[in-house]
């Protein structure tokens, strides 16, 4: 039976991998306080577990909301630190491009976080490689024993199983008018099922 690697490693759908290490300053915006890539990345480790993905779907949430406002000629109501401003206008358009700014900084980080593991392309399969023999232990057991515990689990599943879950993140995608990769079908099932086993 022909088994393959996959991680629940979700990566970032739309956006490319580039091989820039730096990521551009995020702006300065009052509402925001010092954002730094340092705090941005603290903040997604403490309050979302270090998913990249929770985070950018929060923002782009968010942008949506704002979007739909000003598209409504609405005005917003921002929060921060316990202060209510309400925004309109000019201001609610620069607000929303910064708003932009922030999402494709924050992604630039996540892309980075995510590069500096390494290619899970890269990995063999539950086979074996031809050069297996001599090759030294699979590239997932180097990564696992070589880097501290990053909440990352790496599962072999079997082919059949595989083309079923492709099909399902195809069929979801379509439902969602989105991207959905075989790991977000993995993470869905398994949360369910964990909800299940805890009811």
């Amino acid at each position: 039976m022909a088994c393959f690697a996959a991680a629940l490693a979700v990566p970032i759908p739309g956006h490319a991998q580039s091989g820039a290490r730096d990521c551009p300053v995020f702006p300065k915006v009052e509402f925001w306080g010092e954002m730094t890539h340092e705090s941005v990345s603290r903040y997604v480790a403490k309050t979302h577990a270090g998913d990249w993905v929770a985070y950018l779907n929060q923002l782009q949430r968010q942008y949506e909301t704002l979007a739909n406002i000003q598209d409504r000629g609405k005005g917003a109501i921002i929060k921060r630190q316990g202060r209510k401003v309400r925004i309109a206008g000019k201001q609610l358009a620069k607000y929303i491009k910064v708003s932009t700014q922030r999402l494709s900084i924050v992604a630039c980080l996540a892309e980075r976080e995510d590069a500096s593991e390494s290619d899970l392309a890269n990995f063999s399969t539950a086979a074996g490689t031809p050069d297996a023999g001599k090759a030294g232990p699979p590239l997932a057991t180097q990564r696992i024993s070589g880097v501290k515990d990053l909440g990352r689990t790496y599962v072999t599943i079997p082919e059949d199983l595989l083309a079923k879950l492709r099909k399902a993140a195809v069929r979801q995608s379509l439902k969602d008018t989105r991207k959905v990769s075989v790991n977000d079908m993995i993470v869905k099932i398994l949360k369910r099922k964990m909800l299940q086993d805890h009811r």
